[in-house]
Parts: C-alpha cells; structure tokens; sequence
C-alpha cells in the first residue's frame, strides 16, 4: 500500500512493496485548530463509510492509516474537522 524508499517517508518504511498500486505517501493531517502534523510519518484516507469494531471507544472509525514504522493499515477514528487525505477510485 506505501510508496516504496525514502524520498517521502521516514526510514524504515517498513514493508513497503506498493504490491497494491496504491501508491500511499506520508501526507499527514490537519487537526481542527488549524495544525498541521505527520508529515512524513503517516497517510491516512477518509474511508467511504463508517464502520464499527467491538468494542469501540466511539461511534466507529471513518478512515484508514499506514505509518512509517508499520507495514499494516489500521482503521482509525476522527473527527469531520479534521483534514486527510482523500484517494478517488473508482467502482
């Protein structure tokens, strides 16, 4: 799913093949006050829809994220001011 080297992530990029095509790169976010953090270090998407997982510590996770030290996609949960990346594919 990550963008193979280091040109835009951390080292050690773990695992990073892109055997998806994907493409993921370290984007970041910007949290509602207006911050900007994880660059480099982290690509989260927005999901198409909001799932639950049991037990969940609120309503349900609404996105998915790939880091630099972790070769897995883990969902995550935020809120709808927070600014992600968005990846457009199409059905």
């Amino acid at each position: 799913m990550k963008e193979p080297g280091l040109s835009h992530w951390l080292a050690p990029n773990t695992e990073a093949t892109n055997s998806s095509g994907f493409s993921a790169l370290p984007a970041g976010m910007r949290v509602f006050q207006g911050v900007f953090a994880g660059i480099q270090n982290d690509g989260t998407f927005w999901s198409r829809s909001i799932w639950n997982l049991e037990p969940a510590p609120f309503d349900g996770f609404n996105c998915i994220g790939t880091y630099y030290d972790d070769e897995f996609i883990a969902p995550n949960g935020f809120d709808e001011q927070t600014g992600i990346s968005v990846r457009c594919v199409k059905d």
